[in-house]
């Protein structure tokens, strides 16, 4: 049966275009290649397991997508648009800008987002990790007020800072090549008050446990030999 108009022509058969939201793979291909030419920047609070990389915190879509457009215009192509780039950046690459947060532990953060019911059944797990902070901080206070006394006596934190990326500039041509990473360990003595900085780059060694506590004993060494110290506590 053929459906007619009411001037009894025949309706033209309507053809499916093909949709304006999606571009073509060479388009595709092209904005996938000016991503991968940004260098990721190691992250000092990701896991080695994560198989999330990171941009530089100072980079962001925007600025990618400027410089993709500028490109293009440079070899007398049109651009995609920036909701095709954003497209291929979300869906083909795993990237995040770095942005460095604050340490927070697993199971506080797990509870405070947990609901009603998982809150009740971790609640004595939670609270005895709770009761453990508070008796670490008492701890800590009275370290520090031996330390005050006894010079025998050292008391320090230590921690490593967020990774530092050499160089540092706004030229949109270096986020295109690999930064050197550099590395610092700061201890920092409660008692008197003093910082010591430890600082090396990738090519000499990387951040791992050993690396750390090269860093700690030579801190120990150093201070031994400037005093009478006996006893050392680190948190």
């Amino acid at each position: 049966m053929v459906r007619t108009a009411l001037n009894g022509w025949p309706f033209a058969e309507r053809r499916k275009q093909p949709s304006c939201r999606q571009s073509p793979e060479r388009v595709k291909e092209e904005i996938k290649c000016h991503i991968s030419q940004f260098q990721t920047v190691p992250s000092h609070y990701c896991r080695r397991s994560s198989e999330k990389q990171y941009l530089p915190q100072d980079l962001t879509l925007a600025q990618m997508y400027r410089m993709y457009s500028d490109e293009c215009i440079e070899k007398g192509k049109t651009p995609a648009s920036r909701k095709i780039y954003n497209s291929v950046f979300h869906r083909y690459f795993n990237l995040s800008f770095h942005k460095p947060k604050k340490d927070l532990r697993d199971l506080c953060e797990k509870f405070s987002h947990s609901s009603v019911q998982e809150q009740a059944e971790t609640k004595n797990k939670f609270e005895e990790h709770m009761t453990n902070k508070v008796f670490c901080r008492q701890l800590k206070d009275e370290k520090k007020q031996k330390a005050d006394s006894d010079h025998n006596v050292r008391v320090a934190c230590y921690d490593l800072q967020q990774v530092l990326v050499t160089p540092r500039t706004s030229s949109s041509q270096l986020y295109y090549r690999r930064k050197l990473a550099t590395y610092n360990l700061t201890v920092f003595d409660i008692g008197k008050k003093k910082g010591y900085c430890y600082m090396w780059h990738e090519s000499v060694t990387q951040r791992g446990a050993n690396n750390i506590a090269s860093c700690v004993w030579r801190y120990i060494e150093d201070q031994a030999q400037c005093g009478d110290c006996k006893e050392f506590v680190f948190f």
